[in-house]
Formats: structure tokens, sequence, C-alpha cells
């Protein structure tokens, strides 16, 4: 993440998991967080911009489904 902050700034970075795909086959241990590195380098505001806010902005088509 470091390297992809180094040449954009957080409005341009997406982060985009599969997570929660299947409960059954996810660890159950901890939070469940399916990316807990990302902690190192947002804080949770942060974090909800890049996992949010950002693809909404960035994805017009994603922010009409969602909100429709």
């Amino acid at each position: 993440m470091a390297s992809v902050l180094a040449v954009t700034s957080r409005d341009h970075v997406v982060f985009g998991s599969d997570w929660p795909f299947s409960a059954a086959t996810l660890p159950q241990t901890g939070d469940r967080d399916p990316a807990p590195g990302l902690g190192e380098f947002f804080d949770s505001a942060q974090r909800m911009e890049v996992e949010r806010h950002n693809p909404l902005r960035q994805l017009p088509r994603l922010a009409q489904a969602v909100a429709g």
C-alpha cells in the first residue's frame, strides 16, 4: 500500500474483495477483517473512504444500483 500511496492520492484508491463470499469458509477469529494490514495505512474514516466512498464516486452505475 505504501507504494500505491507514493504514486497517487487516497481518493484514487479502491479496495475490493470477495469478502465475505461465504461465512462457512471464513476463519472464525478476531474481527474477521478481510484486510487487517490496511490499518497500518488508514484509520477507520480513511478505510470507509477507500472501501465505500471512492468506489461509489468512481463507479456511478454502482452508486445508482446501491441507491436504487
